[in-house]
């Protein structure tokens, strides 16, 4: 009569085993609106550096955020010549202008056009309309939720693999480590993670995304302009994240940004047949 309770767990144990776990229900759910974004740029150093012009290749990710095509991607990776200024104390200024964009959807492997339409100077965030969709249909996150998290709560970034790792998702785990109110309301994260990527509760509910911190550090000198360039990113003065209704109004700016664009860009003349009809 003993053995009975013991095969029932045993079962219990078995469907549980075979049941998706909570990250893996939130990768799935999430992968779609993670996309890769490369990035082709050119550098001009300054004259005391030779004055020479660079190609850069870079690749990003960026987070479908309007099913118009609209990506969010970080500012920093759209514009090298900033960093690389920042990281000469000021003394020098790198130019750097995108001469490319292109966006991979999923591990599609095909390379749809995009431009740069919107920017918020204030989270480090960029944001850039695909030119075609054709027939794809894309999954935007959306970002109306409203997530109190506590110290040592933790979260979860999606990702994707480069080309040679067929972009499989992956996750990343972070934990809350603090909370700050200026320069602005966000929460401080043990973990790192660019700019731009949303980041989820062990639920998989979208909690904030992780954004740029613009601070002083109380003079223009080397180390202050070093210690700004290092609270942009996930190291040194840490990664910070900021609320999903934050996120939500940068990205209805770009979108009604974005849409005045195409509206006031001018409708392209169809092409005129030869006058021999093509004969």
């Amino acid at each position: 009569m003993h053995k009975f309770p013991i095969v029932v767990v045993s079962l219990a144990a078995a469907v549980a085993a075979q049941e998706p776990q909570p990250v893996a229900k939130m990768v799935d759910a999430v992968a779609p609106s993670i996309v890769t974004v490369r990035v082709v740029a050119e550098i001009a150093l300054p004259a005391m550096m030779g004055g020479e012009k660079h190609e850069m290749k870079e690749e990003t990710l960026g987070t479908v955020v309007d099913k118009s095509g609209l990506v969010l991607v970080p500012t920093g990776a759209l514009d090298p010549g900033a960093q690389m200024s920042m990281m000469f104390g000021g003394e020098a200024e790198v130019e750097s202008s995108v001469t490319s964009l292109k966006v991979v959807i999923g591990n599609d492997n095909q390379e749809l056009a995009a431009t740069v339409v919107a920017k918020d100077d204030k989270l480090g965030f960029s944001y850039v309309q695909i030119k075609e969709l054709g027939d794809r249909q894309l999954t935007p996150l959306v970002f109306d939720q409203k997530v109190d998290l506590e110290l040592g709560a933790e979260l979860y970034t999606v990702r994707r693999q480069p080309e040679g790792y067929d972009f499989a998702p992956f996750v990343a785990r972070l934990f809350v480590a603090g909370k700050i109110k200026k320069p602005r309301n966000a929460w401080v994260l043990d973990g790192g993670a660019d700019v731009g990527s949303p980041v989820f509760t062990t639920a998989g509910v979208l909690a904030g995304v992780v954004a740029r911190m613009e601070v002083s550090t109380g003079g223009d000198d080397e180390r202050g302009m070093m210690m700004r360039m290092l609270r942009g990113g996930a190291t040194g003065g840490g990664t910070f994240a900021v609320s999903a209704q934050v996120a939500a109004n940068s990205i209805a700016q770009a979108l009604e940004t974005a849409q005045k664009a195409a509206a006031e860009k001018p409708a392209e003349k169809p092409a005129e047949a030869p006058a021999d009809g093509g004969k």
